[in-house]
């Protein structure tokens, strides 16, 4: 049972209102160790990734109690190297708790992914990635960019 009502600041986020979110900014829906998370590769190198745990349990569709989770945003660079998976953390947000309202919640949630974002930009810099599929993904990033842009200018 959730807890709120007086005195408490807890706010339940509907889960579709999350999901709805995070589709719109371009994340990817997944299940892991059952919660719903959301996923964006790195537009510079494919092996970065973005992640949001929602606080969505995959069977039941439904946020977890008051106390037993906050929504966490955070990016790790994975890549195989003969047939061995390497992972790094990359990014690590402040925890997001359910207070104040439901829009409240999710512009955090916002800010923490354009925090995230920002750091996986640098990083990807830093490890210059010249893999077919990265160098590829920046290409079509660019040209995407351009096209935007000539669109706005009409």
């Amino acid at each position: 049972m959730k807890k709120s009502g007086p005195g408490s600041r807890f706010v339940e986020v509907p889960p579709d209102a999350i999901r709805d979110f995070l589709v719109e900014k371009g994340l990817v829906e997944g299940c892991v160790r059952n919660e719903v998370v959301f996923d964006m590769k790195n537009h510079n190198c494919r092996h970065i990734t973005l992640r949001v745990y929602t606080t969505i349990a995959c069977a039941q569709d439904e946020t977890r109690d008051l106390g037993e989770d906050a929504i966490r945003v955070v990016a790790f660079y994975e890549r195989d190297v003969e047939g061995s998976l390497i992972r790094k953390p990359v990014f690590k947000a402040a925890k997001i708790l359910r207070t104040g309202s439901a829009e409240k919640v999710l512009s955090r949630i916002e800010e923490r992914l354009r925090e995230g974002y920002a750091v996986c930009n640098r990083f990807a810099k830093e490890q210059q990635c010249k893999h077919e599929d990265c160098v590829k993904s920046r290409i079509d990033h660019a040209l995407r960019r351009a096209a935007q842009s000539k669109e706005a200018s009409k």
